[in-house]
């Protein structure tokens, strides 16, 4: 399982492994290393190989150990999950988002009126304390 994580110009993959012990799943967190570092200096999915190739013999495990790729819905992550030749199971709260976001465009205008609303009261309470 990935997870990337941004701060300021830093940019971070978090590696877990997901795995079954005494008939419950596990989950160990691998790494937290910059993702640009050691010659590696973009976010292509060819660095991320190059970040997992240098971290899983740590673990006595290679690329082969991968069985699935979970992560967000970018490109990247599919073209990992490509480039390993694992399926891809992505963020599920990030499908819902994205399934949220659909079914709220029809609502749009009803959206952006409430939104004009919102902002006026928050100006007339700043207003009031200020009295």
């Amino acid at each position: 399982m990935l997870d990337g994580w941004s701060f300021h110009s830093e940019r971070y993959v978090a590696v877990f492994s997901v795995f079954e012990h005494d008939q419950r799943s596990e989950k160990v967190l691998l790494a937290l290393a910059p993702i640009a570092d050691d010659g590696v200096e973009d976010q292509m999915a060819e660095s991320h190989v190059a970040v997992l190739t240098g971290i899983l013999p740590f673990f006595k495990r290679d690329i082969s150990s991968i069985i699935y790729l979970v992560a967000d819905n970018c490109s990247v992550n599919t073209r990992l999950a490509d480039l390993l030749q694992v399926p891809f199971i992505g963020c599920a709260s990030h499908r819902l988002n994205l399934a949220v976001n659909v079914y709220l465009s029809d609502y749009e205008p009803l959206l952006e009126q409430m939104q004009q609303l919102m902002r006026k009261l928050r100006g007339l309470n700043k207003a009031n304390r200020l009295r």
